[in-house]
Parts: structure tokens; sequence; C-alpha cells
């Protein structure tokens, strides 16, 4: 049945205790057709921040969650025949992974193929692992062909490996051959896209395994004014974003200042900020742009200059 868990501060529970727990184990399945994690602050567990251990013919939802400081963050161990979609959450400073997938098969639906979605959009992720041997912001263990893996528009710094794929396995009902995990327009902490043997010079987070990480974010473009056009700009000068629940923050400051702004990017991948910054005052206005995933600021940002002209005041004759 569908169940909810939202708007509660979970935190601070014992070295073998999880925030959230749902499952253990085969004798101890829980089934669900949907389950929602929701605007929770769950910190500072000694275990898991939120374990599932099986999404089967069921759909679970985790969004706009603040998880940090726990073990792990997110640990799904098995996805058969189920959706799993994570966003807008902030994933930060947890023990080990930010967010752990064992397991995600095809399954089997009335004799005929499964499918088995997981979509990881729009999340900060950042600064996990640091107490383990692999600092790691997403792990997936074994994905097996055919299932729906995407992984987009999200910022994964600062954790030393930002995304792992271990294992990539053929799907005997189907016989086709592996694809890559897309992976493409994530901010990896880099203009020059993740560390990768594929990417000469890449200084993000590394990415490793079977993974189609290109094209990624490289810049925040600012232009014009009133209003002033912001834009995120993957790899291939592409703007994308578009109504993911991706944004831009605003600044104008110096002759011409104007209040903050945060605005959504919308349906033609750019978010407008209505200000008039060149006048009245002469001089230069700098308007600054931050991206903010999960409402977070990230390292992705823009600048614009903006000079202007003082009005021409006419003297009268006599």
């Amino acid at each position: 049945s569908g169940n909810e868990i939202t708007g509660n501060h979970i935190h601070d529970n014992d070295s073998d205790t999880s925030g959230i727990h749902v499952g253990g184990g085969r004798e101890e399945e829980v089934s669900f057709s949907e389950l929602t994690f929701s605007n929770n602050l769950i910190e500072n567990n000694g275990d898991y921040g939120i374990y599932v251990y099986r999404v089967e013919d069921g759909t679970l939802t985790v969004s706009e969650n603040e998880i940090t400081g726990n073990s792990y963050g997110l640990y799904i161990d098995y996805i058969y025949n189920g959706t799993v979609t994570v966003e807008g959450n902030t994933l930060s400073d947890n023990n080990s992974e930010g967010i752990y997938v064992d397991e995600i098969s095809e399954g089997i639906q009335e004799e005929e193929p499964g499918e088995s979605v997981l979509s990881i959009t729009n999340n900060t992720i950042s600064g996990n692992g640091e107490g383990g041997d692999e600092r790691t912001g997403i792990y997936l263990e074994e994905v097996e062909e055919g299932t729906a893996v995407a992984i987009n528009l999200n910022a994964i710094t600062g954790n030393g490996t930002g995304l792992y794929v271990d294992d990539v396995v053929d799907n005997e009902e189907t016989e086709e051959e592996p694809e890559p995990i897309d992976a493409t327009n994530n901010w990896w902490g880099s203009a020059s896209g993740p560390e990768n043997e594929e990417n000469e010079g890449g200084e993000g987070d590394e990415v490793r395994g079977f993974v189609d990480f290109n094209p990624w974010l490289a810049s925040l473009n600012l232009s014009g004014n009133a209003p002033v056009v912001g834009r995120i700009l993957n790899s291939d000068g592409t703007a994308v974003g578009s109504d993911t629940g991706v944004k831009i923050e605003f600044k104008a400051e110096g002759t011409n200042p104007a209040d903050a702004d945060t605005k959504n990017i919308g349906s033609e991948n750019q978010a407008l900020y209505e200000v008039d910054i060149d006048g009245p005052n002469a001089g230069i206005t700098t308007v600054t742009g931050t991206a903010l995933f999960a409402n977070k600021d990230s390292t992705l940002t823009g600048e614009l200059e903006v000079e202007g002209f003082a009005p021409v005041v006419e003297s009268g004759g006599g």
C-alpha cells in the first residue's frame, strides 16, 4: 500500500541503528506498492540514514531530504521490477557512500520481462566516504542490462570517487549487449569534467566503471540585461536543466545593485533575473549566478559585468 514518512528530524541513533530501516533480510521482507520519504532531516545516525531491503513491484520515492553525517546515506539492497526516484535531496558527509544500490534487475512481470527504473536527478551529493577506503558519492554494485538507470543534473563533488559502477551484466532473457550507464549532464566540480581515463585533464570527482558521462555540466552563462538571462551549459555548449528543479541564484552588486533572487530554469533552459542594472548610476555592476541543486549552493557559478552610464543632463540656455 501507499505510505509516506515526511517532515521528521531523525538523528543520533546508536552505532547499529538506522534513521529509517525498511526490511532487513529474506525473512524480514516488507512489501509496498508506494513508499515515499520526503522533507526529512536524517543526520548523525550510527548505521544507515535510510535503508530499504527490497523494492519489488513497487515505487520508492526519496525526495527533498537532507541526509548527512550517517554511516551510509541511502542504501538499497535490491530493485526488482521496481521504480526508484531520488530527487531534490542533499546527501553529504556520510561516512561511506552517499547512495548505494547493491543490485538492480529487470525482473519479470506476467511472464514477460519487467521494468526496473532508477532515476537520480537534482541532488547535491558531496563529501561522502571520508571514513572508508573509497570516498564515493554514488555506488552501483550490479546493474542488469535492460534496466533504466539515469543519473542526470546532479552536483557530485568532493567525494573523491563521484560515481562507481562496479558491474553491468548481461540480461539472460534478452541477450542484449550491455550499454553504459547514463550519467550525462552532471556537475563534477570542475569545468574540465570528471577524472576518468577517457577524459584527459578532467579534474572533477572521479567516475569509474561502464559509464557515459559526456557531456557534463561545464559553465553557467549570464547575458543581457532587463532581464539578465542565466543558462547552464554542458561541455557541448548546449543549455540544459529545463523543468528539473535545478535553480539559479542571482545577485547584483556595484553601482546599481538589486535584490538577490532565485529562479527556476524554465522550459527554454534558462532562468530570468528581472532587473535593470545599466542605470541610473555610472559605473560597473557585477551580476553573479550560482547553480542550486536541491536548493543548495554549488561551485558552478558565473559572472557578468554591466556598465551603467549616467543620464545626460541638459543645461538650459538664456
